[in-house]
């Protein structure tokens, strides 16, 4: 008997549960269906296994199986690949989010779910053909591929790989080292070999598709020790210029958005050099500081009365400017 045998066994009871309904498909199916609703159960935590001769035992810890239909519907979780080869969306939902969140901390818009690019490099990753190399795979048109390896070779690695999106996303993400913000160029280390110029080159390009603001979506697939996305459409497009339009540093810096401040900046001084005579505005961190220090305490209930005047009435040190709202 195999390891997997059991699990199988049990796992083959979702023919005969109905997801839909959150119950056995007839009452005869209910001990079938219940060894799969065990084996997916969300709120158990634990189990432990026993095994003798051709016999095995596993107790869930708190059991499941427990409750009404609306109980089971909210344990026992739809497939998240529909079809043979197809995407799987629970993995892309969580990478997703994960990118999203880097993306925001660089006042990057988010990008939307591509099931259709993911559902295309699973189905090449599960191609007989494919030789382990994600380096030969071809991205849709339009799209950018990056790629991340696990570097232990390991039975558990997939595993590791799908319900851990942050290992590598933080290693894409981990590239920023290596990118020159004001210049939107490559930073290499100090005398750095060419084997080294060409991996920080590499992770530079994974970091700053990343976040590449003009991309719009993002599919992703999972082979053995690789994560493979494709960006569409795709970044890292030359001059140096489209970099810098691009990818933009850390925006909340010290108590600031340095983000919104550098946009807002660059949109006065447009209208101000329009006027003459009428000198460019400095940004001032200080103040920056203070104005979004003072309006973090507001809370979402103080927003949404109808007297809230959205005004600082606390302007310390900065009484002397004048504010205007919007």
């Amino acid at each position: 008997m195999t390891t997997t045998a059991p699990t199988d066994k049990w796992y083959e009871g979702k023919a005969k549960y109905n997801f839909k309904e959150g119950k056995p498909l007839t009452t005869g199916d209910k001990d079938v269906s219940n060894l799969f609703t065990q084996v997916l159960w969300k709120n158990s935590a634990n189990v432990a296994f026993g095994i003798n001769g051709k016999y095995v035992i596993a107790w869930y810890c708190p059991a499941g199986n427990d409750g009404d239909t609306t109980v089971f519907k909210a344990n026992v979780g739809e497939s998240c690949i529909e079809t043979a080869g197809g995407p799987n969306k629970c993995v892309n939902e969580s990478y997703l989010k994960a990118v999203n969140a880097k993306r925001e901390l660089h006042g990057s818009p988010k990008l939307a779910e591509d099931l259709v690019a993911a559902e295309a490099i699973q189905k090449a990753l599960e191609l007989d053909t494919y030789n382990g190399d994600p380096a030969t795979l071809t991205p849709t048109d339009g799209c950018n591929q990056i790629v991340y390896t696990y570097a232990l070779q390991s039975a558990q690695a997939e595993q590791l790989l799908m319900t851990d999106p942050d290992t590598a996303v933080g290693s894409w993400y981990a590239g920023s080292q290596y990118y020159d913000f004001e210049k939107g160029t490559v930073k290499y280390p100090a005398d750095a070999t060419k084997k080294e110029k060409e991996s920080a080159l590499r992770d530079q390009e994974n970091f700053t598709q990343l976040l590449w603001k003009s991309t719009t979506k993002v599919g992703f697939g999972i082979k053995g020790n690789d994560v493979v996305a494709w960006y569409c459409s795709k970044g890292n497009t030359a001059p140096a210029q489209s970099y810098v339009d691009n990818v933009s540093d850390v925006c909340m810096v010290d108590g600031m958005n340095r983000c919104y401040n550098r946009l807002a900046l660059g949109f006065h001084n447009e209208k101000r050099a329009l006027r003459r005579d009428t000198n460019a505005l400095a940004l001032d961190a200080a103040i920056a500081k203070k104005i979004q220090t003072e309006m973090d305490k507001w809370t979402k209930e103080d927003m949404d009365k109808t007297t809230f005047a959205g005004t600082i009435a606390d302007r310390g040190a900065f009484a002397a400017c004048g504010e205007s709202i919007f």
